[in-house]
């Protein structure tokens, strides 16, 4: 609940309002003589990047899970799945 009150509001409109309406992202290129500015095909860059970039900030922070590691630093999961075991 707080990770999506914190996107919806803080981080999508910040970021969207970068590449949309003409923000500074869109404008860079031909500002500089470059041609176009940052192109945004369907949301693709603002919405799908960033939820990308995001989960994988996560999954680094969270780490893995529990026992999947002894002390030594090897993989104890075996090499097929936990189904098969039974």
């Amino acid at each position: 609940m707080i990770y999506g009150a914190c996107i919806g509001t803080i981080m999508y409109p910040l970021f969207g309002n970068w590449v949309w309406g003409g923000g500074w992202l869109a404008q860079l290129g031909s500002n500089f003589g470059l041609g176009h500015g940052h192109v945004d095909f369907a949301g693709s860059s603002v919405v799908h990047m960033q939820g990308g970039v995001i989960a994988l900030i996560f999954c680094w922070l969270i780490g893995p899970r529990y026992g999947k590691y002894d002390k030594n630093g090897k993989n104890r999961s075996p090499n097929y799945p936990h189904i098969f075991r039974s």
